[in-house]
Parts: structure tokens; sequence; C-alpha cells
């Protein structure tokens, strides 16, 4: 029986799978990202895997392919992370140093959010044309056509750098919308420091601030999916990212104005559009899929 390992790296926590040959799930561990230097990341990283090998007395000798996802730009052919805003690597040989330490294990690297699709993609391999969204700390998409990412020159889907008007002023919809600005905006309104995003959503139906902000939020992301799919006209859509996923009447609220903006012939898009059942696993997954499929191809 051979294994493989899947690294998601975030900036707050570090998930690690491992997986079996027939592509189940036997084993998970998280640890808590130090992102105080790049030595530490890395240092975290390779915790969380040994950690995890350890539980199932395991050594890296046991294991065919490590698979790691990483915010952020990736050269995933060269097997570095070049630039990260939110974790402390910028150029850093993650694919060389991985392999120095664990030996020969052969190691692929790829961003989260490709990752992350790649698995949501894998569980609906009939999709030819496959667009993931995430909306998190961030908010981005990947694109999958007949099986292969669409990557452009390494910066593609990054759907929060684009800019909207808000306020008067053009901003970029990661800096309205995302979870920490929903977050922060709330905040702001109400005066109370210590409110968290959920604390927003739980309040949508009773409170008039929160119901403002969440509507508002909504009608952006339906324009900005509006132009995802206009312009790439997908099959199908998987919604991912912490905001969406623990709060699925936004992505209802999201499908409800998309709904005013499809053309007749667009409206398909709406029934096959949802949110992952993954469990948030899906960016350990990912990786670790994405790595079977290329050992299995070498």
């Amino acid at each position: 029986m051979k294994y493989y390992i899947g690294v998601d790296i975030d900036s707050t926590k570090i998930l690690t799978v491992l997986m079996n040959e027939n592509k189940e799930v036997i084993g998970d561990y998280q640890v808590a990202t130090d992102t105080s230097s790049e030595e530490h990341l890395f240092d975290s990283v390779v915790i969380s895997i040994e950690s995890l090998l350890q539980s199932k007395n395991m050594n890296h000798n046991d294991i065919t392919a490590i698979g790691v996802g990483v915010p952020g730009l990736v050269n995933a052919k060269k097997g570095i992370a070049v630039y990260q805003s939110n974790i402390p690597w910028q150029n850093f040989p993650v694919v060389k140093r991985m392999s120095d330490h664990f030996g020969n294990v052969r190691v692929t690297i790829d961003n989260d959010v490709a990752v992350a699709a790649y698995n949501e993609w894998h569980n609906v391999q009939s999709s030819k044309t496959f667009v993931y969204v995430t909306i998190s700390t961030g908010i981005a998409i990947t694109t999958i056509i007949n099986g292969e990412i669409f990557r452009g020159n390494g910066f593609a889907g990054e759907l929060g750098q684009t800019f909207f008007m808000h306020n008067g002023e053009y901003q970029r919809l990661e800096n309205i919308i995302s979870g920490p600005a929903l977050r922060n905006r709330y905040r702001a309104v109400t005066g109370n420091g210590l409110l968290n995003t959920k604390d927003l959503f739980n309040h949508y139906k009773d409170n008039e601030d929160a119901k403002i902000i969440i509507d508002e939020a909504a009608q952006m992301m339906a324009v900005a999916l509006y132009q995802v799919n206009a312009l790439i006209d997908p099959d199908t859509i998987v919604f991912g990212g912490s905001v969406i996923t623990h709060n699925p009447e936004y992505l209802e609220a999201i499908k409800q104005k998309l709904s005013d903006m499809l053309l007749p012939d667009q409206a398909h898009i709406l029934n096959r559009t949802y949110i992952s059942k993954a469990q948030n696993q899906q960016g350990a997954r990912g990786a670790v899929l994405q790595a079977i499929s290329k050992v299995s191809n070498e």
C-alpha cells in the first residue's frame, strides 16, 4: 500500500492529511502557523507532517509523495513560493527544502486555492469548465478547463484584486467584502471591537446594520460572479472558504441577486453553483490528490 501526504498552509493554521493509494483520508493533523520567520514557518510544516506520521506509527520512508498548498503566487514548476502577503515566504524553495528534509519523497507545490479547486474538480470530473471560488481572508478563483488548471502567468484568478466602487472611490474587492473586511465594517458601525464575521451573519435577520453590510456584499459578489460567468461560461461553480462554508445563507443571497443579472441562456449555472462539502479539508485533500496525479504520470 502506498501513502501520500497533503499539506494546506494558511496564516493561522497548517492542516496535514494522510491518504492511501485508494484515495481515502486515513488521518489528519493540525498545528498553528508560526509566521515569525520563514524558517519557523518551514519548521511548522515539518512538525505537522512528522506529528501525523508518528500518530500512525509511520515515518517518511513510508510516504511516496507530499503535496503542498501555499497562499499567494507560486511557481509550481520550480517548486518556489514566490510571494505571499500573509506568510513570510518570498522566493522560498519549498520543494527543495522539503525534499532535502524528507529524503527521496516526491514533493509538489501549488497555490492553495488551486489545490482546493483540484479537490472539488476531482469530485465532479464530468465538468469541462469548472470554477472554484474562495471567500475567506481573501477572494480568488481557480478555473479548470478539461482537467487543466488555467494559470495565465501565475496570477490568474485573483478576483479579490479587481476594483469596485465603494464609499465614493474604487477599492479592491478583497478590501470590501473579504472576511476581515466584513468584520471590520461591522465593528465600525456597531462600535464593538470584539465582534467577528460570524456575529455579523448571526444578526443578518435582526440587525439593520448587519443586513445592509451583507446585502451590499452579496450584491458585489454577485456582480463579480456574473463577470466570471460572462467571461468563462463555466458549467460548475463551487464555493469554499470559511466565510461561505460557515454561512450557507450568504450563497443563497448571492445567487438570488445573480439570478436577476443572468440572461436566460446563462441561468443554468444557478443549479450548478453550490458550497463545497469537504468540511475545510479541500486544500489538503487537493494538494495530495495533485501529488498522486503527478507521480502517477511520471
